[in-house]
């Protein structure tokens, strides 16, 4: 799903998708993607109803990289360097992307997946986009 992301967002924005990927991938190493479809992947399931939240969970943390990496492109020019990219749009958005680390450092530390935690972190994410 993260590959077709990258094409759509390619397309839309007129990068190129090698570019785009990067960013992309970059981004999701910064803001511990990983680490939360890892968390999403451990959630209990004892009914359906647990196994269509953990599913709902993983959905929403790949669409919501796909819009942080929208804003962040929006904002960049498609020939800039990718560390570049990502420092100047930590440079422009501190508090917001500090709040995230906040969240997802204190995610991290939890050694039981829970939904509460999750979905808290996917509105703290959420903001990046609208923030960006």
């Amino acid at each position: 799903m993260l590959l077709l992301d990258v094409v759509e967002i390619a397309d839309e924005s007129e990068w190129p998708p090698e570019t785009v990927a990067r960013v992309h991938f970059a981004l999701a190493e910064r803001l511990r993607i990983p680490e939360l479809l890892s968390q999403a992947a451990r959630l209990p399931q004892t009914d359906r109803w647990d196994a269509l939240a953990r599913a709902a969970v993983r959905g929403d943390v790949t669409a919501t990289l796909a819009n942080i990496t929208r804003a962040v492109t929006a904002e960049a020019t498609p020939g800039d360097d990718v560390a570049e990219i990502l420092r100047t749009w930590e440079d422009n958005h501190p508090r917001a992307i500090a709040r995230v680390d906040a969240a997802l450092a204190e995610i991290a530390e939890r050694k039981d997946a829970e939904l509460a935690p999750l979905a808290v972190a996917l509105r703290q994410l959420r903001g990046l986009v609208r923030g960006a």
